[in-house]
């Protein structure tokens, strides 16, 4: 039977599900995305928007590394005005493709006022590949500020070339709402403003409040729920306890027998239950909460196997390899560009971020068994010994010190949170100034509101877009006085 493990370590959160490949071809290693949800396939491809390429300089730091590459964006003058807003949507830690901004709130924002949109495809991701591979020497040229200097060179020179002498506008949802709210604050000469859906602009090594929320949230759509969930969790540890190895392996369907002597393993499982809700917390849509408790307090014989009912539902059946030997092997010399960009991305945590969603707080349902080290562990097994928890860290002080955390000094930013979102716990949720605003949305997640508008979105929901192109309006029309 096919297999599939995904990796869990703190940086991925996503629902997967309805990913999964139906043939034994399979990457056995699937990550589950945290950036922003791509348009449902019923949109279809765009029409709007031609596919381009940028010729970029590998280093913008070094003036004598004279090395470029093929950036990918997209462009639709669709709704274009001359004179009118650009608005620059920089895609993030996942493929950019142009119906991410044809078919979401984000060509809605541009049409309003009459702009032009480009869709800016992110360095080491999707077809943007600076270099031969993913190797960690080729790694060096993937960071933020690299990024950043993409955009803001790539802006000066459609400014000049197109003559785009509009405002631009910067856009991002999740990591690239960050470097929207960066960009501006970095470039205000290039960018006019900054529109952040879900940012987490703290960056923090270990994030044990992203479980807190995930708990709150189901706590919130069922005080019963969470209680299910921490039951599960007690017959798991005593499972374990008692080495029952042939149940746990049945009960989440396990490509191998469970190795209870390996923590690295037992800690990986545990990773994986905890994400199968997370991720449906962080990407809530509808009534899919809902759904999920109701089921866990309907029940089977035992909470624990209703979980792993869940578990295995999640899965597809698929059965799931929770040995991290495997899972560090894999990466450490799977150095190819591929669809999963797991590499790339853990590296851009381990340099930059953290944002490692420990099991530790007792706030939440899942044990506290899986702790930083396991993710820190990933770090050196892949990348080598030299990526330590030390320098996690220094990375992580690095980028607050650099961009301000959670106290920026910038004008014309404004952030947008859900309050489902389990990130919105490194965010902005109170205005930074008049002129930098936060809009909190009641009962929604992780870049709902940048994402594809519904017949069925809620009246919180609307209302939030409308007030973000109200804001942009007000803004656009002071700088005219």
């Amino acid at each position: 039977m096919a297999r599939v493990a995904v990796v869990l370590l703190g940086v991925l959160a996503a629902a997967l599900a309805a990913s999964l490949p139906t043939t034994k071809v399979v990457n056995p290693y699937q990550i589950i995305r945290r950036g922003v949800p791509p348009p449902p396939t019923e949109f279809g491809a765009a029409k709007a928007h031609n596919t381009m390429w940028y010729t970029q300089k590998l280093d913008h730091f070094d003036a004598l590394n004279t090395d470029t590459w093929q950036q990918r964006y997209f462009i639709s003058t669709a709704t274009y005005v001359p004179g009118s807003p650009i608005f620059l949507y920089l895609a993030g830690e996942w493929e950019a493709s142009a119906g991410e901004v044809e078919f979401t709130f984000v060509g809605e924002l541009a049409a309003a006022h009459n702009g032009f949109t480009i869709d800016l495809e992110h360095r080491y991701y999707g077809q943007s590949r600076p270099v031969p591979d993913t190797s960690s020497d080729n790694l060096k040229y993937l960071s933020v500020d690299q990024a950043l200097e993409d955009a803001a060179t790539f802006a000066l020179d459609m400014k000049a070339s197109l003559g785009l002498d509009g405002p631009w506008i910067v856009v991002g949802g999740s990591y690239s709402a960050n470097m929207a709210a960066w960009a501006r604050a970095r470039y205000p000469h290039i960018f006019f403003a900054a529109y952040a859906s879900s940012a987490p602009i703290l960056a923090q090594l270990d994030f044990p409040e992203y479980m807190e929320v995930v708990n709150e949230a189901l706590l919130a759509t069922d005080p019963a729920c969470p209680a299910v969930i921490q039951q599960s969790t007690d017959e798991l540890d005593v499972l374990i306890a008692n080495g029952d190895v042939a149940q746990i392996t049945q009960l989440f369907n396990l490509y191998t027998p469970i190795d209870l002597a390996n923590e690295n393993d037992v800690m990986n499982l545990r990773s994986y239950v905890s994400y199968v809700f997370a991720g449906e917390v962080q990407y809530a849509r509808g009534d899919n909460l809902a759904q999920i408790c109701q089921t866990l307090i309907a029940g089977q014989s035992t909470p624990l196997e209703t979980v792993a009912q869940l578990f295995r539902d999640y899965f597809g059946g698929f059965q799931v390899d929770i040995v991290a030997a495997n899972m560090f092997e894999y990466y450490r010399t799977n150095i190819a560009f591929s669809d999963d960009i797991t590499r790339q991305w853990v590296y851009q945590t381990a340099t930059e971020f953290g944002y490692y969603q420990s099991l530790s707080s007792p706030d939440q349902p899942f044990g506290q068994n899986v702790p930083l080290s396991f993710s820190i562990l990933f770090n050196t097994e892949v990348f080598g010994p030299q990526f330590t928890q030390d320098v996690s860290q220094a990375g992580v002080d690095r980028t607050n010190l650099e961009y301000g955390g959670l106290n920026p000094d910038v004008t014309r930013v404004l952030y947008t949170h859900g309050s489902l979102d389990p990130w919105h716990a490194l965010g902005r949720e109170t205005d930074l100034s008049p002129e930098s605003p936060v809009i909190l949305i009641a009962g929604h997640s992780h870049c709902r509101d940048i994402g594809s508008p519904s017949s069925t979105d809620s009246a919180d929901l609307i209302n939030a877009r409308n007030r973000v192109i109200q804001i942009i309006g007000d803004w656009l029309a002071a700088a005219k006085k």
